[in-house]
């Protein structure tokens, strides 16, 4: 039941958040859920877990970071620094607790069946939400005074960003294909599932998705000595791109490039900022105070560059990268199912900064734990 309550909460999205101080503060329901399983398995597990040399990068990463903040610490005000710490704390708490959720795990077959199940109830409350924002709530402009983008006629579902939604789709239909064969619905069921969510990537007109999932096929396909398929799999995307609905507006103009020179743009305003301190770079998460947005409107773009892999090298230098690196290899080798959720979050992430959101972070971990073998 406590898997059902977790997964249920973490598919509220956007919904399920809670904020203070401006929304420069923020968590979210499943997250105190969350917090609350790790202090238990803290208790149960104590500080063994760091012993496995399968997670070690993930704890490295952490430390890393937490460096990266002590060094720039008396650069910053006590409300910069507060807010970067809780930014630390955040990302930290997501590495750390993939080390004890794979101690718990990997002796645990029935937990993951579980865990499964869990997942089922996700992916169904995922999948009808979206479809229901596509429809009958086309875009985000009533929330603009809270900083969100309005996404014209793009799928954005209960997470209110599509590059987020697009990641999560992503996941989902890799998921999917690695457990076809176990999966608990008949064929039929499994096909529909995946349909559904390759059109849902499909109009969150993400580019970066697109990149991204094509490559992960390619890879999951030539792993899998499909190689024939290859051919059909550019085919029906080819066919995919032309015949998608297209709607008034830039967001859906798949040929825009407004959206590309606005990522350079701040990609080299980042790597301007780690110029600054090439080895820890401006402290980890001090992007707020560095970059010194001026909005009328929230920025949540404000504490990250379109890049995550630029987001870190800008805010922990290359200590920070190097270890970023490093955490990314442990969760690849985590099983053989792992690489795919892997491969597609590190390409996806060189466009948008996909791979440091929470929403991405607790799905992950349980996805490529569900997978150990």
């Amino acid at each position: 039941m406590f898997y059902y309550i977790l997964f249920f909460l973490f598919s509220l999205g956007q919904i399920g958040r809670i904020s203070f101080q401006n929304q420069n503060i923020n968590f979210y329901i499943y997250e105190v859920v969350l917090f609350g399983y790790f202090i238990y398995l803290l208790i149960k597990y104590k500080f063994s877990p760091f012993n496995s040399k399968k997670v070690r990068g993930l704890y490295y990463f952490p430390l890393a970071l937490t460096a990266s903040f002590l060094f720039s610490f008396s650069n910053y005000s006590i409300v910069q620094n507060t807010t970067a710490l809780l930014y630390l704390l955040r990302t930290s708490f997501y590495f750390i607790f993939g080390i004890y959720l794979y101690e718990h795990f990997k002796s645990k077959k029935s937990t993951r069946d579980v865990i499964t199940s869990g997942m089922v109830l996700f992916i169904i409350s995922v999948l009808i939400t979206s479809f229901i924002q596509y429809f009958l709530y086309p875009n985000l402009r009533n929330l603009i005074y809270l900083g969100w983008d309005p996404h014209q006629f793009r799928i954005f579902g209960v997470f209110f960003d599509t590059s987020i939604s697009a990641a999560i789709f992503g996941l989902v239909i890799i998921y999917l294909l690695i457990n076809y064969h176990n999966f608990l619905f008949t064929k039929i069921s499994r096909n529909l599932l995946l349909l559904s969510f390759i059109i849902l990537g499909l109009l969150t007109y993400s580019r970066g998705f697109y990149i991204s999932i094509l490559l992960t096929l390619i890879y999951f396909l030539f792993k899998n000595k499909k190689i024939k398929y290859i051919f059909l799999l550019f085919g029906v995307f080819i066919i995919s791109i032309f015949i998608i609905p297209k709607p008034f507006g830039e967001g859906v103009n798949l040929l825009r490039v407004y959206s590309i020179e606005s990522r350079i743009y701040q990609n080299r305003e980042g790597l301007k900022n780690w110029y600054k301190n090439p080895l820890f770079g401006v402290g980890y998460n001090h992007l707020k105070s560095v970059n010194k947005i001026q909005s009328v409107y929230p920025e949540h773009a404000s504490s990250a560059y379109p890049s995550s892999f630029i987001t870190v090298l800008a805010t922990s230098g290359l200590i920070g990268l190097l270890f970023f690196i490093f955490a990314l290899k442990n969760l690849w080798n985590y099983s053989k199912m792992s690489r795919y959720f892997i491969l597609f979050l590190s390409v996806f992430s060189l466009m948008d900064n996909i791979l440091l959101h929470p929403f991405i972070l607790f799905l992950l971990l349980f996805l490529i734990n569900d997978s150990q073998g």
